[in-house]
């Protein structure tokens, strides 16, 4: 078998080329606008919104506001017997589910 020389740098000088960098910013922005018009379809938002945001090398979408968690996953609402489970929007799950089926 044949000496071949991987470089330790390899993986990230992949992950920060040009094009690496603009195909994630584009599939994060795809999934960032499917995100909104889900939030916007819903008939009370709470001040919360969609967000787009880049670290060193991940990009990433979040769900932004006062009870954001409770927004997307669910909570509990009421008192004694009258508490009642609010199914969460699941925003970011179904953005993020409908871009990879």
């Amino acid at each position: 078998m044949e000496n071949i020389n991987i470089y330790a740098t390899c993986e990230r000088i992949i992950a920060h080329s040009p094009e690496v960098e603009q195909a994630l910013g584009d599939e994060t922005f795809k999934i960032t606008v499917l995100a909104r018009s889900k939030l916007a379809s819903h008939f009370h938002d709470g001040d919360h919104r969609v967000t787009q945001t880049k670290g060193k090398v991940d990009h990433f979408v979040n769900l932004e506001g006062p009870s954001a968690l409770s927004v997307e996953e669910g909570h509990f609402s009421g008192k004694g017997l009258n508490t009642v489970y609010v199914e969460g929007l699941h925003i970011l799950r179904d953005s993020v589910g409908a871009r990879v089926a």
